[in-house]
């Protein structure tokens, strides 16, 4: 948690071997971080940042980049969250193109697309989500913290934020300044 530019997603970059540190060591359970394989910790940890990186491909091709989730499950798992209706005011529904960046989307719409994304990736023990609630109105915020909440169990999980509403289903917060 923290105020925008406190560090948080500077942090995160630096966890996940996106930058090295200019001075000191990060240890990851004991161990320094420069000794740790970048293709490791790519193969356990998916990373859902605050920038939106959608495809000029169809909505579902852009739920199912990245896994082999069959499109029945994007549907049934966006019904069962109450998101899917979200997607009908489409043309063509999930068929539609999602434009340049998901120009075609509304910034929920992305949203959404790229927080799901991310609980579908197979094989993750550990997912961090850079401000997943941004963009969203408050009925959709509540959709996604049941949605990340009940879909990641089992799974170690960082959320970057600096929107409280996300505090009661945490297990440890640190306040950066």
């Amino acid at each position: 948690m923290g105020k925008s530019g406190s560090g948080k997603t500077t942090i995160m970059k630096l966890l996940i071997k996106m930058h090295e540190p200019s001075k000191g060591i990060i240890y990851m359970d004991g161990q320094n971080s420069k000794d740790i394989c970048q293709k490791d910790i790519r193969d356990n940890i998916y990373y859902v940042n605050q920038r939106t990186i959608l495809f000029d491909e169809s909505v579902l091709y852009n739920f199912q980049y990245g896994n082999d989730v069959k499109k029945e499950n994007i549907v049934n798992m966006l019904q069962k969250y109450d998101l899917l209706s979200m997607f009908d005011t489409l043309s063509k529904g999930l068929d539609t193109d999602s434009g340049v960046n998901g120009s075609n989307l509304s910034l929920g719409m992305q949203k959404v697309l790229m927080v799901m994304r991310g609980i579908l990736k197979p094989h993750k023990s550990i997912v961090i989500f850079d401000e997943p609630l941004t963009s969203l109105d408050k009925n959709t915020r509540k959709k996604i913290v049941k949605l990340i909440t009940e879909e990641t169990k089992g799974k170690t999980l960082i959320i970057i934020s600096h929107d409280p509403e996300i505090l009661p289903h945490s297990d440890n917060t640190i306040q950066l300044n």
